[in-house]
């Protein structure tokens, strides 16, 4: 999934976890369960992709990117009333996208012990054991980004 949804869901879960570290928690979660929906990076995931110093860049500038947006996004619907600013907000939201962060690192490091986070983390995205195109998975994305904004709202 998308930076995007993950820091969404996490604005949701500090909207409503009082504590700091449980909302830290509960955004890392959030993140490993919407990653088990099929969402469309299946090559991503297998690592069929991520082969080059080339490739490894323009993930990362996807990434900023989408970074950007979900930081552009929330900012807004704190500033339109909808998100209170918090700290086990702000929790909420950084544990939705740890683990995008860890495996980043790990392709920049390509350190022994994230790899295997890292695989865990990947293996997480075929629990369900169904694959989607992107452009299917771009739609479940844009739905479920739909949804967790209504729910804020």
């Amino acid at each position: 999934m998308f930076l995007t949804v993950h820091a969404t869901a996490g604005a949701i879960i500090g909207q409503y976890c009082p504590n700091v570290w449980l909302s830290f928690t509960l955004g890392f979660i959030s993140h490993l369960l919407l990653d088990a929906i099929p969402h469309g990076d299946d090559k991503l995931v297998e690592g069929e992709i991520i082969t080059t110093k080339e490739t490894v860049i323009k993930i990362a500038l996807i990434a900023l990117v989408d970074g950007l947006i979900a930081c552009a996004l929330l900012i807004n619907l704190y500033s339109y009333g909808f998100l209170p600013l918090s700290w086990p907000m702000v929790a909420a939201v950084a544990g939705s996208i740890v683990p995008d962060l860890i495996t980043g690192f790990y392709l920049l490091t390509k350190n022994k012990f994230l790899e295997k986070v890292v695989f865990w983390h990947f293996e997480l995205h075929f629990i369900t054991k169904k694959h989607v195109s992107f452009t299917t998975g771009l739609i479940i994305q844009i739905l479920t980004l739909l949804i967790l904004i209504i729910i804020i709202l």
